[in-house]
């Protein structure tokens, strides 16, 4: 290394120029940063790891993992129930589309908000077609899904500023239904691409009251498996030309010219 000079009343006088101890000084502090950065980043890490959703690699909710008696709080309008038929057909479309799916807790969650939302669209719709009132019941059906409150506010985020007061309960509320709402654009996608069409879509949901009988005219047994499906646990039309599908699947387009 050169040895420093001297300027006479002055002292040492460096061999180097000022830009090299810009560069030096530099140099140091780009060190000093990169070792602070790798103590935030090891502490962010571990964090992370602590605070990670539990992992549930290639899981999803299949329709007969969800309670019957859930199924039917959800759903269940009419005393056929030929609508849980309709609701467990369009949750094999958004199987299909990988919507049952989930990853870990958070993602569990979002899927049982779409499982909410869609009895919603469908609970709506009774309400508009046939005056069968419904009143947002989403915090009463959260509860029946056992809906983790802290996985719910996850999937909502820091963001959220629907309201700003400072109950739990009103909060909890408002989240729900921030976050069905933006399950029920995804679904409503789906349905419209399966079904073939919207219109196609509106005569499957009328196609779940059925017309053709009174109020008593399917029965369903009260002793079958709760896991079995619902097309085979409904009951053949009694006393009537026209049977109820056991092995088949319904024809929800069924008279779409003479409804639409």
């Amino acid at each position: 290394m050169p040895s420093p000079q001297t300027s006479p009343g002055k002292g040492p006088v460096s061999a180097f120029p000022l830009e090299w101890y810009d560069q030096k000084i530099a140099v140091k502090i780009r060190l000093l940063w990169a070792q602070h950065t790798s103590s935030i980043l090891h502490t962010i890490t571990l964090q992370t790891i602590v605070y990670m959703p539990q992992s549930c690699a290639n899981a999803k909710v299949a329709w007969t993992d969800i309670p019957k008696e859930v199924r039917e709080t959800l759903f269940r309008v009419w005393n056929d129930g030929r609508e849980l038929l309709w609701a467990e057909k369009c949750w094999a479309y958004l199987d299909k589309r990988g919507l049952t799916a989930y990853s870990n807790e958070v993602g569990k969650a979002r899927v049982l908000v779409r499982l909410m939302s869609l009895a919603e669209i469908y609970r709506e719709f009774c309400d508009r077609a046939w005056e069968e009132q419904y009143d947002c019941e989403l915090v009463a059906w959260a509860s029946e899904l056992d809906l983790n409150r802290f996985r719910l506010a996850q999937c909502v985020g820091p963001t959220f500023e629907e309201y700003t007061v400072d109950d739990d309960d009103e909060l909890y509320g408002a989240a729900l239904v921030s976050l069905a709402e933006e399950a029920r654009r995804e679904i409503y996608d789906v349905l419209i691409q399966e079904f073939g069409s919207e219109s196609y879509l509106f005569v499957s949901l009328w196609n779940t009251n059925d017309f053709q009988g009174d109020d008593d005219a399917y029965v369903v047994e009260e002793e079958d498996e709760p896991d079995q499906p619902e097309r085979l646990r409904a009951k053949r039309r009694i006393g009537t030309a026209g049977a109820y599908p056991e092995e088949s699947e319904i024809n929800w387009l069924e008279g779409a010219e003479a409804i639409l």
